[in-house]
């Protein structure tokens, strides 16, 4: 029922789409291509964003905390953790406005701290670029006469940020617990430079797509946070459908960045593409979904990377879609694939690719 077809395999999809980078193009000859890489068998996706990761390091200066907060009896020392967020994939579920750990964890320490400075010795958070941070924590010293007062603050910011989160993220909370000493901790100063560059730094919906209802243009996610060395070290995802959008919120990142000390490293860039609506391929696409199911598939773009956008930089003239079967929950340990709707996903590719061997006037016999 279809002409001869070509397969392309790639590794590294999640992490840099180094497969796809290295394709060549001397090796595919097809003029059409269906990408297998979103979440739903009633969708036909056209167009997604583009991204670029930001590495941030902001050098800090190690002290004992004995020196930095009067004696070891008069130093109290606090682990602080955040958790209970439902977290998601930063450019699917960014829409949500679920709360970033990192962000949550790194604003509560700031209205903390403006009261009762202490000492960072440690903070981490997340573990993916594409993840919302789920959990984040702390481990913090400071004057052992101000300790109940921290616990405090601490407290009464879990409480607001429980009211504010109610609706997205019912099960926020955050845990203080008293801990031994730590070995060295950072100058007040540097620690207040960290916790500042958190707050300041920008992190969710940064807009909304003049064009397409409900889809979100340009986004940004702090995805991970951790203590090393002689730095803390600091990485946002950024995306979005439009060039200039994506280049403007990661020029925002490095100036902020800049204003705190911290050196920045551009990392993975990934182009995105825009949806071309006039497309045979689609039609064809949308007309085997209807003959199958009845009605016509949405037709939508993704605020997340696809491959599709790197190939296509590859090779302008191939008309491309991406099909999917239904994923809920990607990048979370609620992720799930419903077993009923890989059949259907299964029977539109089949029904697509018989519509798509009767076309007239496809770019290629493949």
């Amino acid at each position: 029922v279809h002409g001869p077809l070509e397969f392309l395999f790639t590794v590294d999809e999640e992490d840099g789409m180094s497969g796809a980078r290295g394709l060549q193009e001397d090796e595919i000859g097809a003029g059409m291509m269906i990408n297998l890489d979103t979440d739903d068998p009633h969708s036909v996706y056209v167009g997604c964003a583009g991204g670029e990761n930001s590495h941030l390091r902001l050098p800090v200066r190690w002290v004992r905390p004995e020196i930095e907060d009067g004696g070891v009896d008069g130093t109290a020392a606090f682990e602080v953790v955040l958790k209970g967020l439902k977290g998601g994939h930063s450019g699917v579920d960014i829409h949500l406005e679920r709360g970033n750990a990192i962000k949550l964890l790194g604003q509560l320490l700031w209205e903390a701290g403006e009261n009762v400075p202490f000492n960072i010795a440690s903070i981490k958070g997340g573990d993916k670029h594409n993840a919302i941070p789920r959990e984040a924590e702390a481990h913090v010293a400071l004057p052992r006469e101000k300790a109940e007062e921290f616990r405090s603050l601490v407290e009464l910011g879990e409480r607001a940020l429980q009211e504010e989160y109610k609706k997205v993220d019912p099960d926020l909370v955050v845990e203080i617990s008293p801990l031994d000493l730590p070995e060295r901790v950072a100058s007040i100063e540097d620690s207040k430079r960290a916790i500042n560059l958190i707050m300041a730094l920008p992190s969710g919906i940064i807009r909304w797509s003049p064009e397409i209802t409900g889809l979100v243009e340009t986004s940004t996610n702090l995805s991970v946070v951790w203590t090393e060395e002689d730095h803390i070290f600091l990485l946002l995802a950024s995306r979005s459908s439009s060039r200039v959008g994506l280049k403007t919120t990661t020029g925002r990142i490095r100036a902020v960045a800049g204003l705190a000390g911290a050196k920045v490293e551009r990392g993975d860039r990934y182009p995105g593409r825009l949806p071309k609506l006039d497309s045979k391929l689609l039609a064809t696409c949308k007309a085997a979904h209807k003959n199958l199911f009845g009605r016509e598939p949405m037709v939508k773009s993704i605020h997340a990377g696809l491959e599709m956008g790197i190939i296509g930089e590859k090779f302008p003239d191939m008309e491309m879609v991406s099909l999917g079967t239904l994923v809920e929950h990607p990048h979370s340990p609620d992720e799930r694939v419903k077993i009923s709707a890989v059949e259907e996903f299964y029977g539109f590719i089949l029904a697509a690719l018989e519509k798509i061997a009767g076309m007239e006037g496809r770019n290629s016999d493949k």
